[in-house]
C-alpha cells in the first residue's frame, strides 16, 4: 500500500498503478541482486548508477503512458 500511495502522488490510477509497481519491484530488486552477487563488474561508481536509475524512475513515472480505456481491468497488486 505505501508504493501505491506513493505513486499515486503521480496521478496514476488502476490500470498504470499496479504496472509501475512492477516496474518499480523489478528495478529494486533487479539492482540488489545484481549488487550482492557482485552483477556491476564495471569500474564506475555503483552509487552513481544507481542515482541515475531512481532519476530515470522519476522521469518515467512523471511521463507514464496512460493506459487505453480498452485495455480493462483493474489490475492485481504486486
Amino acid at each position: 500500500e505505501i508504493t501505491y500511495g506513493m505513486l499515486r502522488a503521480y496521478g496514476l490510477t488502476e490500470p498504470d498503478l499496479t504496472d509501475a509497481v512492477r516496474l518499480l519491484r523489478a528495478t529494486f530488486h533487479g539492482y540488489c541482486a545484481l549488487e550482492a552477487s557482485g552483477g556491476f563488474g564495471a569500474p564506475r561508481d555503483v552509487r552513481v548508477s544507481w542515482d541515475r536509475a531512481v532519476d530515470a524512475l522519476h522521469v518515467a513515472l512523471e511521463n507514464w503512458p496512460r493506459a487505453d480505456a480498452t485495455e480493462g481491468g483493474e489490475g492485481t497488486r504486486g
